[in-house]
C-alpha cells in the first residue's frame, strides 16, 4: 500500500513542476529522452550488472541474464522482462501524454481526459494479467497523477 501512495506522490509531484512551455513536440520529446529515458538506461544497466554479479557470484543462483537484459527495453512487469525501475518508463510517457493534453486550450476537456485516464487506469487494475509491455497497464493511472499536479501547479504558479 505504501508503495502505491509513494509512486502516486512522485507523480503528482513531477506534473506539479512539468514545464510543458515548449511549442514543438520534438524538442519536449529530446528533453525527456535526456532527463528521463538515458538515466533509466545508465541505471538499469548498473542495476542489471549489480543483480548478475550478487544472483551469480554471491548466492550461486540459476540467473537469467539474457531476460534481464531484455527486459530493460520490454519492461513488462511481473514477468522475468523487467528490472525494478518500470515507474521510470511509466512516468517518461505520462508527460508526453500530459504535454499533448497542455496543448489544449478548454481547460473542461483536459479534466475530461484526465478523468478518463482515470477511469481507464481503474479498468485496467481490475483485469490486470502480467505481461503487458513498456509497462503500458500503468501509464494511464501515471498520466492521471501527473496530469492532476500539473494541473495544480499551473493554478498555483
Amino acid at each position: 500500500m505504501v508503495i502505491y501512495i509513494s509512486y502516486s506522490v512522485i507523480l503528482f509531484l513531477s506534473g506539479f513542476v512539468l514545464n510543458c512551455n515548449f511549442p514543438k513536440l520534438l524538442d519536449f520529446l529530446k528533453l525527456k529522452i535526456k532527463r528521463i529515458l538515458l538515466p533509466y538506461l545508465w541505471l538499469s544497466i548498473i542495476t542489471w550488472i549489480f543483480v548478475e554479479c550478487i544472483y551469480q557470484s554471491v548466492l550461486n543462483l540459476d540467473y537469467h541474464s539474457f531476460q534481464k537484459i531484455l527486459g530493460i527495453f520490454i519492461c513488462a512487469k511481473s514477468t522475468p522482462y523487467y528490472l525494478t525501475l518500470w515507474f521510470i518508463i511509466s512516468l517518461f510517457f505520462a508527460q508526453i501524454i500530459i504535454y499533448l493534453l497542455s496543448r489544449l486550450k478548454n481547460k473542461k476537456i483536459i479534466l475530461m481526459f484526465l478523468a478518463m485516464l482515470f477511469l481507464l487506469g481503474i479498468y485496467i487494475s481490475s483485469i490486470y494479467e502480467p505481461g503487458w509491455i513498456l509497462v503500458s497497464d500503468t501509464i494511464p493511472m501515471a498520466s492521471f497523477f501527473v496530469g492532476l499536479g500539473f494541473s495544480l501547479g499551473n493554478i498555483m504558479i
